[in-house]
This record gives C-alpha cells, sequence and structure tokens, in this order.
C-alpha cells in the first residue's frame, strides 16, 4: 500500500518531477497519437506528448463556461492551465505534496490536501480531473466516494493513469517495474475502479490508450535515463499485465 511519507518523498526535492524524462514541469507518460517519434524523440515532443494527454481527457468533458473543475493531484500546476484554456468558470488544484504546490506561480486557487479528504464542500463542483496520480491513492475507493460527494449531480470526472489487468497484475508487475516492487506505484484493477464509479451511478466509459503510448515513452526514456529506461513498461504491456487508461464518467 503507497504510504503518504512515500509520496512525500517521491515528489518532493529531486524527485520524480525533477527527472529528466519528465520536462515541462508536466509529469505524465504523454498520449503519442500523431506525434512524429520515427527519429529522435525530443524534448519539445515529450512536452506535446504530456499536453496532449490533459487535451484527450477535457475533449471528453465538454466544459461549459460555468463548470467549475478540480484537478486532483495538480503537481506544479501547469494542468491547471491547459484547463483553463477550455474555458471554465472556475479551476481549482489540489495535491498532496506542499512542496509540488510551491512551485505553482499561477492565478487558480492550489491547496494541500488528499484524495480520500477533497477539501470543498458537498455538490460545489462540476468536474473532477486526475492525470497520472491515482496509482499514488492510499484509498482509490475512497477518492471514487469523495467525488460522488463533491460532483453535483450532472457531474463528470476523468481519470488517467496506468491499471492492471485484473486483481493480480499488481503482484505480477513487481517484477517489470520497480516502483510497483517497492509500493510507492499501484497499478489499480482498471475493471475495479470503473466498478465504482458505475456504483455511485455515473455512466463509464474506457479508453485504452497503450498504443499510442508505450513504445515511444519507453523508448523516450531509454533515450534520456538509461535507469528509468530499465523499468519494463513495454514488455508488461505487451504481456497483458497493465495498460494506460481514460475513464470517463457522468452521473445518469
Amino acid at each position: 500500500m503507497v504510504s503518504r511519507e512515500q509520496i512525500s518523498k517521491c515528489y518532493g526535492k529531486d524527485g520524480v518531477s525533477d527527472l529528466p524524462i519528465f520536462p515541462g514541469d508536466i509529469t505524465n507518460f504523454g498520449y503519442w497519437r500523431d506525434i512524429d517519434v520515427t527519429g529522435e524523440i525530443t524534448k519539445e515532443l515529450k512536452i506535446i506528448s504530456a499536453v496532449n494527454l490533459y487535451k484527450r481527457m477535457l475533449d471528453k468533458l465538454s466544459l461549459d463556461p460555468s463548470d467549475v473543475v478540480i484537478e486532483v493531484g495538480c503537481g506544479r500546476g501547469v494542468g491547471l492551465g491547459i484547463i483553463s484554456s477550455y474555458g471554465p468558470r472556475r479551476v481549482i488544484g489540489l495535491d498532496a505534496v506542499q512542496s509540488q504546490i510551491d512551485h505553482y506561480k499561477g492565478d487558480h486557487k492550489v491547496m494541500q490536501g488528499f484524495a480520500e479528504e477533497l477539501p470543498v464542500e458537498d455538490a460545489s463542483l462540476d468536474v473532477v480531473l486526475s492525470v497520472e496520480a491515482i496509482q499514488h491513492f492510499i484509498d482509490p475507493h475512497r477518492f471514487i466516494n469523495e467525488c460522488g460527494r463533491v460532483l453535483r449531480p450532472s457531474g463528470r470526472i476523468a481519470i488517467a493513469s496506468f491499471f492492471g489487468n485484473g486483481a493480480s497484475a499488481n503482484e505480477r508487475l513487481k517484477d517489470y517495474i520497480p516502483t510497483i516492487k517497492t509500493g510507492e506505484d499501484v497499478a489499480y484493477p482498471l475493471d475495479e475502479v470503473a466498478s465504482w464509479l458505475k456504483e455511485l451511478g455515473f455512466k463509464v466509459v474506457v479508453e485504452k490508450i497503450g498504443e499510442y503510448l508505450w513504445e515511444p515513452f519507453q523508448r523516450w526514456c531509454e533515450q534520456i535515463s538509461p535507469e528509468e529506461g530499465s523499468f519494463r513498461m513495454l514488455d508488461a504491456y505487451n504481456d497483458g499485465l497493465w495498460d494506460y487508461s481514460i475513464i470517463t464518467g457522468k452521473r445518469e
């Protein structure tokens, strides 16, 4: 199980967000569809892929000018500007690690807090967005229940991360991914997370995007950092243990 101490260390000084594989202060694997990676992958292309992951999620949410949006696991806040460009009334950021928030220099409200205890009132939000953060949550089921609490009756949710294919996948992934072996990451079962949303009355759509992610991101890691390139992400995908998915839900 992930601990708050692990996450504070993981995203503290000289942590994950400072790794060269995550340029531009956007810590996600990216969405690489329509990006030409036949040659060397540049830092600029990696940043474009990271921004494109946000855009892929936001395109599914159909934001309205009256919407209030929270990003859970906002990191250094770059994504808040991307969300804002889609025109919602208000954007809020939440992250568990204060040192991540301290990097943010924008105008949106950002708060330190935890996914399992969202510091907002009942039925006060229209959209919950979480980009590559749920793998660090101590209790993702409680997070989903919190989303049900804070969203209005017409609320929407979008979650992107890597998820395990089946209940035993995370245990098997320990042989492929060092951060899963040490407990910093958990590949929660995709079907289980989707079922929690359905239980709260959400109509759920799952888009698996591994064909547009694993190969270029693995190659990028090997190109930039041999240590990170040793993670057998593509092997785990090809062996059917996990995939990267975007889960969206809208209350019916």
